[in-house]
């Protein structure tokens, strides 16, 4: 796919509010990458939390709807994946609108690192929260359900580094700064080019696609360039709250820094350097395969203090 046509899908699929990390299709893949980490047992275990999932019934109806080389377990476990999005309104807080992302202001020109503004209301918030209600086997088995959904879900987007900050300057004030760039414009280097939000295009260097198939074999071919064995020490000990960390550092270093000047609106979007979209593709790539992994290992981690496989 061109850079240009990249642009103009990610035009048509940007959304007001703040945007849905990875799309459908990351998250897809992030969950696909997990669960091929997880040996036989965990697999049923986790199979298991997800038959009590308000929305199991319709994953496998779908799956029954056409032959698939991939199985159910994996087939359920990715769309449970995306279901944090399918019922988010920002105007009902019981589907924590704002678990998707923390947003740390970045302020020009030194960019201070500052304390999120909603420490009980953030995606380390939603994280947490997740994984205490799945370590208590005596929480409702829907309950179960619905927050094994959300921690699919939010691993995937703390690892997409716009939902990790905000920028605040002359041209994005407080208090929302320019919403971890769903108000900040780019475009290529063309006049023909529509406007994009820097959000969305991030959202959307992973592709798009939802047949389950061909993720399986995306996320395999991510695996294969980002192997377990490539990241640094320390990567799968870090918590949460580093992964948050981490975003807001890759959202300075490598989706602002790198742009001409940081005030791109939909009337004056900033042109997109040379080279800029083919370094923060691998970096996606990257993220969501770090994901997946971090997202097998802290299942394995809940399941063991649940008692382990059944």
């Amino acid at each position: 796919m061109n850079a240009i046509r990249l642009l103009t899908i990610m035009f048509l699929l940007g959304s007001p509010g703040w945007s849905l990390a990875w799309f459908d299709t990351g998250h897809k893949i992030v969950a696909a990458i997990a669960y091929e980490e997880f040996n036989a047992d965990e697999r049923a275990a986790i199979d298991a939390i997800l038959k009590k999932h308000p929305s199991y019934m319709s994953w496998t109806n779908e799956f029954a709807a056409r032959p698939r080389e991939i199985g159910l377990g994996q087939f359920v476990f990715m769309e449970a994946g995306t279901w944090p999005d399918e019922i988010r309104d920002n105007d009902d807080p019981r589907t924590h609108p704002a678990w998707h992302y923390i947003d740390y202001p970045l302020r020009p020109p030194h960019f201070p690192d500052k304390p999120a503004p909603q420490p009980d209301d953030d995606v380390v918030f939603g994280i947490k929260k997740s994984a205490e209600i799945l370590e208590n086997i005596h929480s409702a088995k829907r309950r179960q359900a619905e927050h094994l959904s959300w921690l699919i879900h939010l691993v995937g987007d703390i690892h997409q580094p716009l939902h990790c900050s905000s920028l605040f300057n002359n041209t994005f004030k407080a208090p929302e700064g320019d919403r971890g760039g769903n108000s900040f414009y780019v475009k290529m280097q063309t006049n023909s080019a529509n406007p994009v939000k820097l959000h969305a295009l991030w959202d959307g260097l992973v592709g798009t696609g939802s047949d389950a198939d061909n993720l399986l074999k995306k996320a395999r071919n991510f695996v294969s360039k980002n192997a377990r064995s490539g990241f640094p020490p320390g990567t799968f000990t870090a918590t949460p709250l580093q992964w948050s960390k981490e975003g807001r550092q890759l959202s300075l270093s490598r989706a602002y820094e790198p742009l001409p000047a940081l005030d791109g609106t939909k009337l004056h979007p900033v042109v997109v350097p040379p080279g800029y979209l083919d370094g923060i593709r691998d970096l996606a790539q990257k993220q969501v395969s770090l994901a997946g992994y971090r997202l097998a290992d802290l299942l394995r981690a809940i399941l063991a203090v649940r008692g382990g496989p059944p």
